[in-house]
């Protein structure tokens, strides 16, 4: 299994690291909702890029595996998740960025997918999904790194971050929270259509404007 592909936005994040070591992987609330890219360390235990088509196969077993973790957090079943083929999943790596963080034998430990939409002729947005990190790898700074990655790509173009989230997650909360997501006011939690689940909060987060190419 080849884990090892780079895609321009990492070479791109190479190219930015300069001689200091770092990579841009988390952010900071400004003022009036706007965030600046703020540089922490890398971390020596995970390659963080996006998936590709050569990753169908894994980004497939990593996504069955988290809502078969915790469906409640993914707001999906195992049930509808079993009837996508490998089309479903080449096609979403293809539209969606989605990150994955790789350890050092190759192995994808973590996954978190961003969703681009257009709401106006020079407005747009970017809806973060599917974060799952594997329980190995849980208290290692990977989410945060994933969560960077997909932020950064986000604001490359100038989009808002928008997500839902369980709000009996409360370490995925704390973690939106330090990267400086809000709450986005005026919505009320969601709920799915699964009554069993429970409600999510929206949050929000705020980047520069955007401008179309």
């Amino acid at each position: 299994m080849h884990m090892k592909s780079t895609s321009p936005a990492a070479e791109e994040g190479r190219r930015n690291k300069g001689t200091s070591g770092h990579s841009v992987v988390s952010i900071e609330k400004r003022s009036m909702g706007e965030c600046r890219l703020l540089l922490e360390t890398s971390s020596p235990l995970f390659e963080v890029r996006r998936l590709g088509g050569q990753d169908t196969a894994v980004f497939r077993d990593i996504r069955r595996e988290a809502i078969a973790d915790n469906h409640d957090a993914l707001g999906m079943s195992i049930g509808e998740e079993l009837t996508h083929d490998e089309a479903w999943y080449l096609d979403k790596l293809d539209v969606d960025h989605v990150f994955g963080g790789i350890d050092q034998t190759g192995a994808l430990m973590g996954v978190v997918a961003l969703t681009k939409k257009r709401i106006g002729p020079r407005t747009g947005v970017a809806a973060l999904s599917g974060m799952y990190v594997r329980p190995t790898a849980r208290g290692t700074g990977l989410s945060r790194h994933l969560l960077g990655a997909a932020v950064c790509e986000a604001f490359r173009d100038g989009r808002s971050v928008l997500l839902a989230v369980t709000i009996t997650n409360e370490a995925a909360i704390r973690l939106y929270l330090s990267a400086g997501f809000c709450e986005w006011k005026g919505s009320e939690p969601q709920s799915y259509s699964d009554t069993s689940s429970p409600p999510q909060m929206l949050m929000r987060l705020d980047g520069a404007e955007f401008k179309a190419l």
